[in-house]
């Protein structure tokens, strides 16, 4: 299932310890797992760096299912089952969606290879790096990184557009001879870096229609309010900041 939220996949972060406990009590109270949490056979395919935001997580694992057995059961078989096996399904977005936090969601489903482990068999990692008042977009895709790496590069690219350093820096970078070992300087932050998707070969998702695009859509205006909150307490201090001191008893403005 591909889902979206605010909280990252990272194994080792307390939002994902966060985000696994809400997907997990949102399956036991729609009543869609089966067997104990050791024949689910749940693996997950998201961020690792801590404070990622995503938008395009996807786990995988056995659920109830309303379609009797299709396709093959070898454990270790990567086959496919076909589209037209899977008609009448539960609409696992629509039941989770209804017991999930705001900020959370479900995004779609499809039927997995009875093999499949989501963490090892992606194709590739789409990324987004936000910036600037205009929110400026860098977009970056591969089908491995290592850890830190998409900060380190939009770092030092940030460091060239400002002039700081030559983009001569790059083959310098690359040059294990020139440059043996990591230079330090500051990564760019982790907030800002948001990962769109986990793409799978040959897995055709099933995607939520009309109430999520909604749901979303709330949500975004929701998000702008309280930037415009925000935006309206710091004019206000700006403009307490500009007047003149004074001396007289006043009522706390908060």
């Amino acid at each position: 299932m591909p889902g979206y939220s605010m909280k990252s996949m990272n194994h080792h972060s307390k939002r994902y310890v966060a985000l696994k406990s809400e997907i997990f009590k949102a399956l036991e109270k729609t009543r869609l797992l089966v067997g104990d949490k050791k024949e689910l056979q749940y693996s997950r395919c998201g961020r690792t760096d801590k404070g990622v935001s995503s938008v395009g997580q996807v786990i995988a694992l056995f659920l109830r299912s309303n379609l009797k057995e299709a396709g093959a059961k070898d454990e270790n078989s990567l086959d496919i089952v076909p589209e037209d096996k899977y008609g009448g399904e539960i609409d696992y977005v629509k039941v989770l969606n209804r017991v999930l936090p705001n900020d959370i969601r479900v995004l779609g489903w499809c039927p997995a290879p009875i093999g499949f482990n989501a963490r090892f068999v992606f194709s590739k990692f789409p990324f987004t790096f936000l910036w600037g008042n205009q929110l400026w977009a860098m977009k970056i895709k591969g089908s491995a990184f290592l850890w830190h790496q998409v900060r380190c590069m939009v770092a030092v690219l940030f460091m060239i557009g400002q002039g700081l350093e030559s983009p001569d820096v790059i083959d310098a970078l690359l040059d294990t001879d020139r440059t043996p070992r990591k230079p330090q300087y500051i990564m760019a932050p982790e907030i800002p870096l948001v990962l769109q998707a986990c793409e799978f070969e040959g897995l055709k998702f099933t995607y939520a229609g009309q109430a999520l695009h909604a749901h979303l859509e709330n949500e975004c205006r929701n998000y702008q309010l309280q930037a415009a909150i925000f935006h309206e307490a710091l004019l206000s201090c700006s403009s307490s900041a500009n007047g003149a001191e004074s001396n007289i008893p006043c009522s706390l403005y908060v």
